[in-house]
């Protein structure tokens, strides 16, 4: 399945959470790997159905590319909301990028996958991504306001 049914929606607001780990369910299965969901604490994160869906394209585009260019096989994936930003951020065991990619012409930091990046601006936000102890990092930042309706809409 490309995209995980939503049966996390109720008045147009998905749990995140739920989605997401439902999301890792099945690239584990699909890519063979291990991919786990650090929520801290698991409290709801509700969101628009469509940032949902941008969300869950993202983390599935950074995991495949991870999996198919950098030999990564153990993923953390964790989210967090704070006011009106979104931080989620992917830990994965693979090979860190080329730091020659990370670099556009202008000499600013960007990370390797223009895809994923061009995804992420679109969206808004901004990321970086670096070599850690064991792996890689992808840390993203997303406003959630300008993505979303009003939390209760008023009564018509």
């Amino acid at each position: 399945a490309l995209m995980v049914d939503r049966p996390h929606v109720k008045n147009d607001r998905v749990d995140l959470i739920a989605l997401i780990a439902r999301r890792l369910e099945l690239l584990g299965r699909h890519w063979q790997i291990e991919c786990r969901l650090d929520s801290r604490g698991g409290a709801a994160i509700p969101v628009s159905a469509s940032l949902s869906m941008e969300i869950e394209l993202l983390i599935r585009e950074a995991i495949s590319n991870a999996v198919r260019y950098a030999g990564a096989g153990q993923f953390t994936v964790r989210l967090a909301m704070r006011e009106d930003q979104l931080f989620l951020s992917i830990k994965s065991d693979g090979r860190p990028p080329d730091p020659a990619q990370q670099v556009d012409e202008d000499g600013a930091e960007r990370i390797a996958s223009r895809s994923l990046e061009r995804r992420i601006v679109m969206l808004g936000g901004t990321a970086y991504e670096e070599a850690i102890s064991a792996g890689t990092l992808l840390a993203i930042r997303l406003p959630v306001e300008e993505h979303e309706g009003p939390a209760n809409p008023a009564p018509e």
